[in-house]
């Protein structure tokens, strides 16, 4: 099943709500944005004002995981979508 970006961050927000009570956060967006449109986090990180080391080495890991742990199979910026 395709979904459009808009539908897949609404999945990835209720997943994240259902496992831990909360929603996505505006960074874990941006990652999740980023990601779907193939960009690399320095680019990510460049455009929004981050370090790339936040975003790749705190933010993204714990993102992928939560998504991993909710959906059952191992998510990654490569194959998430």
């Amino acid at each position: 099943m395709d979904f459009n970006l808009d539908e897949a961050l609404q999945i990835a927000n209720q997943l994240v709500y259902f496992k831990l009570k909360r929603h996505l956060t505006d960074v874990e967006i941006l990652i999740f944005k980023g990601a779907w449109h193939k960009q690399e986090y320095d680019e990510i990180a460049v455009q929004h004002q981050y370090a790339t080391s936040y975003l790749s080495q705190d933010i993204a890991p714990k993102l992928w995981k939560i998504l991993t742990e909710s959906l059952g199979e191992k998510v990654r910026k490569s194959n998430f979508k």
